[in-house]
């Protein structure tokens, strides 16, 4: 009985051993323990949440830690909330963000009070398209504005704005220029395999063409360019394609379609019980 005992008290010894102490409660709104924030930065968003809650009694805080070490995100965050306690004990009415600088991790966390305008979707949207970007910018203010701003927002009803419209532009961006290069190369192919298909006399007619189509005024180009595909590639014409062979010669079944479906999509931060939370 003893040994069990021991057991025990060795248990929870070697929990509150890894376990992140608490600080206390300061007075300030933003609380950067990592040094991620300049002052000017620090005491532009606290005088932002100081006049929120003089406005309307909710209350927004942000801790920034430089480390979580062995202690777990979750865990950490409802035992700071329950030593802060953000927000009126009446109302339960704070919202609490926490960031690790060394982990990259994010969370926030919703009082009951204020659930029903700040679901845990919403605050990972928050998470994913407002603070991370930036964050992964390096624009560590710039996403923390960004995301009290959508908060405060969201307790005055106004729907989530989309901030990830600068990215998607870029991305979008990129996609298009990917496609341009991947239709240049299937250009490139097909004009190379038209040549290719042309016997050399005809070949030496289409260089003779086009040494005129160069000389030609710009209004004459578009119908030569029209008479040198029908002439040069019509099966009827006089020595059209070298391969004479029928269509009979191909076999339907040496071609088979590819259909993946496959989908790899994925999300920013993993709802749960008043809040969410996210990395970058």
């Amino acid at each position: 009985m003893c040994r069990l005992i021991a057991f025990i008290i060795a248990i929870v010894f070697s929990a509150n051993c890894f376990a992140l102490k608490i600080p206390v409660k300061p007075d300030n709104y933003v609380n950067d323990y990592a040094q991620m924030l300049s002052v000017a930065e620090q005491q532009t968003l606290d005088e932002q949440l100081r006049k929120f809650q003089q406005q309307t009694s909710n209350q927004i805080m942000i801790a920034i830690f430089p480390d979580l070490k062995n202690d777990d995100l979750d865990s950490f965050t409802s035992r700071l909330e329950d030593q802060w306690k953000v927000g009126q004990k009446e109302k339960n009415n704070g919202i609490l963000i926490v960031i690790f600088k060394k982990q990259h991790l994010i969370r926030i966390e919703v009082g009951y009070g204020l659930e029903s305008l700040v679901t845990d979707t919403d605050a990972g949207l928050i998470i994913r398209n407002a603070i991370t970007p930036a964050f992964k910018k390096g624009k560590y203010a710039e996403g923390l504005q960004q995301g009290v701003n959508q908060l405060i927002g969201l307790t005055e009803h106004t729907p989530l704005s989309d901030t990830s419209n600068d990215s998607d532009d870029e991305n979008a961006n990129s996609n298009i220029f990917n496609w341009l290069v991947f239709l240049v190369f299937v250009a490139i192919f097909i004009i190379h395999a038209l040549y290719n298909c042309i016997v050399p006399s005809r070949r030496k007619r289409l260089i003779s063409v086009y040494k005129k189509y160069e000389k030609a005024p710009t209004l004459m180009k578009i119908p030569m360019v029209f008479l040198l595909l029908v002439s040069s590639l019509s099966p009827n014409s006089q020595n059209g394609y070298i391969s004479n062979s029928s269509s009979s010669d191909y076999d339907d079944d040496s071609f088979s379609d590819s259909n993946d479906d496959s989908f790899s999509g994925g999300g920013g931060g993993s709802s749960g019980g008043g809040g969410a939370d996210g990395s970058w």
